[in-house]
């Protein structure tokens, strides 16, 4: 039943917006020959990142109590990334990249983590459906900042942050916000408390919060009432993933409700990180990665990045890659989602480079025996209007800028 529920979600992809449901081989020749798959995954399902304090004055009810502690991956998330990633071995056996049988071995899959409990235990999760019981280690730096996932914190990229304060408020200032989806967010949430209302007694709405571009230790950071809600969409989608028994946000937020929600975190998100400067940035050091993982002549044939969502949107920013997920919206990054770069031989000396996304769909995420085919939509990776040869995709990463990067 859930292979026939996956079958569905393609075709439903399919029908929504300019990327269409592609699969992992997509309009590839039929003799084409996957040579290489490199990965840059969203951590799975995970509780919020906002301190117990900060929710409270974002809604006039008590939010419910998450398992694990502030940003931690769930043992639900956890679930969904290995049983998403169980199928996805199939396909990759079914390519000829993994044996079909058995354990891979390090020369066949490398994974690599940032730091934090949620990508680690997530990359270990990812690992329990690729190769499970093969004990295939992930790499982690101990460091608390790992500078490939967050080279501005880590201080080996700067801002501008004159350059960048304008080019955010003129981004936030043209957004298109969907009719109905503050005023639904508003409703839900009851915000705000007197607390975020310039010492009013009285509290105020979402809406009269004035949105601000602002900087801690040399990176940015929004705030103000697009920011905030936002975020509301995004811990609504991670309620809903998180106990498929109820409807998020105090049983009011089913998908018909995310549908209208969640455009608001895809725009405010793309705003933020696919914005130049700061895609350059924050991007810059995993973009590389990912190039010189995709033309090794030699190594693992599958290359796994356990990151973040922000991660993804700076990558779709630089190389201009573009997805619809059903009912998610225009470049959605759900949670176990990932962007796909794969390596492909058409012919003898020729190949080509292709880009897609994997896409949970919320019935995936809420479903409580998850399962069925991933979802993997077409991204759109062109080098100067064409499909990417090796040469090309080389070239076209290696003019990318690299803003203010520090020695």
């Amino acid at each position: 039943m859930f292979k026939m529920l996956g079958i569905l979600f393609l075709a439903l992809a399919a029908a929504a917006g300019d990327a269409q449901a592609a699969g992992l081989r997509g309009n590839v020749p039929e003799n084409g020959r996957l040579l290489r798959l490199v990965v840059l995954s969203r951590h799975g399902v995970r509780s919020p990142t906002q301190s117990p304090e900060e929710l409270a004055r974002w809604a006039s009810r008590p939010w419910p109590r998450w398992p694990v502690g502030k940003g931690e991956l769930t043992a639900r998330g956890g679930e969904l990334l290995t049983i998403q990633w169980r199928e996805m071995r199939r396909m990759l056996a079914e390519e000829g990249l993994l044996p079909e049988r058995g354990c891979p071995g390090p020369e066949d899959v490398l994974c690599v983590a940032d730091a934090e409990q949620r990508t680690r235990e997530s990359a270990a999760a990812i690992m329990r459906g690729l190769a499970p019981e093969c004990g295939l280690p992930v790499a982690s730096e101990p460091a608390e900042v790992t500078p490939l996932f967050h080279p501005v914190r880590a201080g080996q990229a700067g801002l501008d942050a004159r350059a960048v304060r304008a080019e955010l408020e003129r981004a936030l200032a043209g957004l298109n916000i969907p009719p109905g989806a503050l005023e639904l967010i508003q409703r839900v949430t009851g915000c705000c408390s007197p607390r975020l209302c310039d010492g009013s007694t009285r509290g105020c709405a979402l809406a009269d919060i004035p949105d601000t571009v602002g900087f801690s230790r040399g990176d940015v950071k929004l705030g103000g009432r697009l920011a905030m809600a936002s975020s509301l969409a995004e811990i609504f989608l991670l309620e809903y993933g998180q106990w498929p028994e109820r409807n998020a946000g105090w049983g009011e937020v089913d998908a018909e409700a995310l549908k209208t929600m969640l455009p608001v975190h895809n725009m405010v998100f793309d705003a933020l990180n696919r914005a130049p400067d700061v895609a350059a940035a924050r991007g810059g050091a995993m973009l590389r990665a990912i190039r010189s993982s995709l033309l090794a002549e030699a190594g693992a044939r599958v290359i796994i990045y356990a990151g973040h969502d922000t991660n993804i949107a700076n990558l779709g920013g630089l190389l201009d890659l573009h997805w619809d997920i059903p009912e998610q919206g225009h470049n959605a990054i759900p949670p176990g989602g990932a962007l796909l770069f794969t390596l492909w031989e058409n012919a003898p000396g020729r190949r080509e480079i292709r880009a897609s996304f994997l896409a949970p769909t919320l019935e995936t995420l809420h479903a409580p025996s998850p399962g069925g085919e991933p979802v993997i939509l077409d991204a759109g990776l062109l080098c100067g209007g064409a499909p990417c040869t090796p040469e090309a995709f080389s070239l076209l990463t290696e003019r990318m800028p690299a803003a203010h990067e520090n020695p």
